[in-house]
């Protein structure tokens, strides 16, 4: 046999047991791996996130009658001593002036003096005239006894008169202040800052003291994290966590744990922390809803293993193209990722898609998911 025909017949022979080698590879089943990686482990409980408004403010009329201007409308930003409502104060208002003029004429009647200081001094002018006369032995000493005693009455009757005449003014002066506190509460005015929410009263309408007219939602927001019974085990002020809002897509917001309440609703049986989120407040509309993650704790410079890739406590390791199924023990999970704290090495490759689909010892063709 010549030379070149030995090399076309090994180059066939070659050629043949290449792609034979290529089919029989390709009967293996693809599997899509991912390296095992170092980094940070985090241990993190999730949470429902629910937006409200820190307080809800109920406006009440205190004092009775009919509106006469209404300043608010649904939605309308109000700060604290805005005037919302004005309730008609003619009625007070005359009253006021009756009592005003009443008081005026109650001053006037004390100016012009008692008629008890003339009454005075004609007892005193009867007491010098006695006194003479028991001088002069003309009159007995009782009667100037007597005398002396009529002005001492007179005198307590003034101091008297004068102490009810105070007293007078005084009542005056205590019922106009009531009267004028009563007429700035004609006034209905905003506690707080906040949005209007809710409208029961118009103009024209006549409504009893306490009557409900409106109630405001404060500008505040608080942010409620509600936790089940299983995840709340040390969750405390001060851990960090991430925010999604629904109504603001897969958008992540950093926050910190402000304080938590001690005991679960009794409605839902979750536990409730509170949460400052790195965002405007004004971005914070009450009804908002989401998903939080509150971080534990962490663990740094450890093995990672992406969370797809676990089947409880085990996961496939790809080793020379075969498939090995190996338990691990594992530590704090996350969304993402599980700490993996034994029996595999930085840069192993683990099954990443579909774990459940192999089997120990399987032949498979690994994948890595970047060139898939």
């Amino acid at each position: 046999m010549s030379s070149t025909k030995i090399l076309v017949t090994g180059g066939l022979l070659l050629a043949l047991g290449a792609a034979g080698w290529f089919g029989y590879q390709q009967t293996h089943p693809v599997a899509v791996v991912g390296p095992i990686t170092r980094g940070s482990a985090v241990h993190a409980v999730p949470a429902n996130i629910l937006v409200t408004e820190e307080f809800r403010m109920e406006i009440k009329s205190e004092s009775g009658g009919r509106i006469i201007k209404s300043h608010v409308q649904l939605g309308t930003q109000v700060k604290a001593g805005d005037v919302l409502f004005e309730v008609d104060p003619r009625d007070l208002e005359l009253e006021i002036e009756r009592i005003e003029s009443d008081r005026k004429a109650a001053q006037a009647r004390i100016d012009l003096g008692s008629q008890k200081r003339f009454q005075i001094a004609t007892a005193e002018e009867t007491v010098r005239n006695n006194t003479r006369l028991v001088e002069q032995g003309k009159l007995a000493q009782i009667a100037l006894d007597q005398s002396k005693r009529a002005v001492t009455q007179l005198q307590d009757e003034l101091a008297t008169e004068n102490i009810n005449n105070q007293q007078t003014l005084d009542n005056f002066d205590n019922t106009l202040k009531t009267k004028r506190r009563q007429l700035e509460k004609m006034r209905v005015l905003a506690p707080d800052d906040g949005t209007v929410s809710e409208i029961f009263a118009i103009n024209g309408e006549l409504v009893g003291g306490g009557q409900l007219l409106a109630r405001v939602i404060s500008k505040a927001r608080l942010v409620l994290a509600q936790i089940s019974e299983e995840n709340f085990a040390g969750v405390r002020p001060g851990l960090s966590a991430n925010v999604q809002l629904l109504g603001y897509g897969g958008k992540l917001f950093t926050a910190k744990v402000e304080r938590v309440l001690p005991g679960a609703d009794e409605r839902t049986k979750r536990y409730t922390a509170f949460l400052k989120i790195d965002i405007d407040e004004a971005l914070l509309a009450p009804g908002l809803t989401g998903e939080a993650s509150i971080t534990i704790d962490r663990h740094d410079n450890t093995l990672l293993a992406e969370r797809r890739s676990m089947l409880g406590h085990t996961l496939f390791v790809v080793r020379d193209g075969v498939a090995h199924y190996v338990p691990v023990i594992i530590g704090y999970s996350n969304m993402r990722h599980t700490e993996i704290l034994s029996a595999v090495n930085e840069g192993d490759l683990v099954i990443v898609s579909n774990p459940a689909g192999f089997r120990d010892g399987q032949k498979v063709r690994a994948v890595k998911e970047a060139s898939r």
